[in-house]
């Protein structure tokens, strides 16, 4: 049992967790923000704060305004600085912001509409580019080189981001789980996958990674008819595998939204085997619902702990991987005839 001290008691006593709804005032609207209080068993009183984790209702209260209006969080902010490798004085520079304010910002103070609407627009790295080359004298010649470097990069990557996506949503939704496939809703659902691995210290490599996809995705599928990626898979040698799932690392790496680090261990006298390990980089503020996230938290729960030899095996045991062609998509209807048991 809980004990903290009591303002009201002057003590240290058990207390209990208390949901409440506060309201603050942000720009003329008001924001309703769930928190949790602790009541004294002794006195009743139940507005008792966590000094641990003390409730910063300014902060949740701007969050909540962000949201709702399609505002960048501040970790986004930084995020999307960090990323052109920019620091917060030449963003703010190339903004027309000064540092003080950008830092604000990033810091979780409230951004204006207007700039909000700059930083949204620089989200998109052409409309980068297209200031950069307007205005070559707002950063140094060095510096506007390596930026054109990483703008045209995140560019060409694009273009390798529409292209997977035209090839997945040409295929028919029985390849797709009835859902339209979008290469940064996968980004958001790798990043949480290997982050909750990481939060419960299992090993993520590349083989156990698709197997974890496969099975959220066609588990997911046959609890409410919709895949979570939309991305479709294929029979491969080692297990079914999404398509084009190397590329979408490979731009995942790119972006630094995970580390990829590679080692080399003896399988035999004479033979080495190269292993890929996967982790997550910088925090990625990611679009999934809470139900959405706790799908994946009980898949991983279930399935986690087993290594990779274990989840390949199982999954050639699966109907829908020994009634497939080899190298053919696997269809979602499948997914009924699934071994395992989610744990939800």
């Amino acid at each position: 049992m809980k004990k903290v001290i009591c303002p009201v008691c002057e003590k240290e006593v058990e207390v209990e967790p208390i949901k409440k709804t506060i309201t603050v005032k942000v720009r003329k609207e008001n924001i309703e923000i769930p928190v949790t209080f602790f009541k004294c068993k002794e006195c009743g009183y139940d507005e008792i704060e966590d000094r641990e984790n003390p409730i910063d209702e300014l902060d949740l209260a701007y969050r909540e305004y962000r949201k709702r209006h399609g505002m960048l969080q501040p970790e986004e902010i930084t995020q999307l600085r960090k990323q052109y490798g920019l620091s917060q004085r030449e963003l703010a520079k190339i903004l027309g912001l000064s540092p003080a304010t950008l830092s604000r910002y990033e810091t979780g103070g409230l951004q204006e509409p207007a700039h909000d609407y700059l930083l949204q627009m620089l989200k998109k790295p052409e409309n980068m580019l297209e200031i950069l080359n307007k205005n070559k004298e707002l950063l140094k010649e060095k510096k506007i080189m390596a930026l054109r470097e990483i703008l045209l990069n995140k560019i060409n990557n694009k273009e390798k981001e529409k292209e997977i996506e035209e090839r997945h949503n040409i295929k028919s939704e029985t390849f797709r789980g009835n859902r339209k496939f979008s290469v940064e809703r996968f980004k958001d659902i790798v990043y949480y996958i290997i982050n909750k691995m990481e939060q419960m210290n299992y090993v993520v490599n590349k083989t156990k990674l698709n197997k974890l996809l496969f099975y959220t995705d066609f588990l997911h599928f046959r609890e409410f008819g919709v895949s979570l990626t939309g991305a479709a898979y294929a029979k491969l040698p080692y297990g079914p595998c999404p398509d084009d799932f190397q590329h979408l690392l490979d731009l995942m790496e790119k972006e630094n939204i995970i580390v990829v680090k590679e080692f080399y261990h003896p399988i035999g006298n004479e033979e080495i085997a190269e292993s890929r390990l996967y982790t997550p980089a910088s925090k990625r503020e990611i679009s999934l619902s809470q139900q959405e996230k706790e799908f994946i938290d009980s898949v991983v729960k279930t399935i986690g702990s087993k290594k990779a030899s274990e989840l390949s095996d199982l999954s050639h045991k699966e109907k829908a991987y020994k009634e497939t062609e080899d190298y053919k998509n696997i269809d979602y209807r499948y997914a009924k005839d699934i071994i395992i048991t989610n744990n939800n």
